[in-house]
């Protein structure tokens, strides 16, 4: 399933990027559907690339009926990406933290704008195989597939626009 989100940050392009690839633990409290974020590593390259590896936690809302297949210390995910600075991309996958096995998300956030402002794409897509899960029953693994889908799908897209309006009220406040 693809998916896209188009969002505009009424700051300068260099500041935005640069604040989100640098300062993105910094926005937590801004953040109102992540618990935490935790720096694994990170690693500048030699073509000016930066590799990023984050620990993202989310609050805990999980719905009823999948509260046995997911725990709420699950609830997040492994961002790994990779910092294009010469064309302001990122390009990224997504390890959940639950069902990591049968979920694979992947995308690029492309960086466009100028001293005043920046618009940020994110285009991804999200691959879900449960059917093989083997606490997913054949008979419930179609209507699960979408639940999941939902969750993790109100994980990603609106985390860019919050992160985005994280991003507003730290370099506001800055």
């Amino acid at each position: 399933m693809k998916f896209e989100v188009v969002d505009h940050v009424p700051f300068a392009l260099e500041e935005v990027y640069s604040t989100m690839r640098d300062k993105l633990i910094d926005l937590v409290p801004f953040l109102p559907d992540v618990k935490k974020i935790e720096l694994v590593e990170r690693k500048e390259l030699d073509n000016g690339n930066v590799k990023i590896v984050n620990n993202w936690f989310a609050e805990d809302k999980i719905p009823k009926a999948l509260k046995s297949l997911i725990k709420a210390d699950e609830l997040g995910w492994v961002d790994h990406a990779e910092w294009e600075e010469a064309n302001k991309t990122v390009h990224w996958n997504l390890e959940m933290m639950f069902f990591k096995e049968y979920v694979t998300v992947r995308g690029t956030n492309k960086f466009t704008g100028d001293n005043d402002s920046t618009t940020v794409t994110l285009a991804g897509d999200l691959e879900l195989d449960l059917a093989k899960h083997p606490m997913v029953p054949r008979l419930l693994a179609k209507s699960i597939t979408k639940q999941v889908e939902k969750i993790v799908l109100m994980l990603i897209k609106p985390n860019l626009v919050k992160v985005n309006r994280g991003i507003e009220k730290h370099l506001s406040e800055n």
